[in-house]
């Protein structure tokens, strides 16, 4: 099951299940396709250290605030 988490998407397996990218894309193409229409993407799964910090996943997240912000100010 795939929902939407603040910025994110959560995506709930069941305890005895093993994580597989395949359905977890499937999961998260469904979830876009249904929510908001969208038809081109892209997905790619970080996994950062547990409890910590991944420099991955900062600079990923700066793109997107950079791509939130052109789309709200296109000047």
């Amino acid at each position: 099951r795939a929902t939407r988490h603040g910025e994110g998407v959560l995506i709930e397996l069941a305890a005895d299940a093993a994580f597989d990218p395949d359905t977890a894309a499937a999961l998260i193409e469904a979830w876009l396709r249904r929510t908001h229409g969208v038809e081109e993407f892209a997905v790619r799964f970080i996994f950062g250290p547990p409890g910590g910090r991944s420099v991955v996943l900062r600079d990923l997240r700066g793109q997107a605030y950079a791509i939130h912000a052109e789309r709200r100010d296109p000047s």
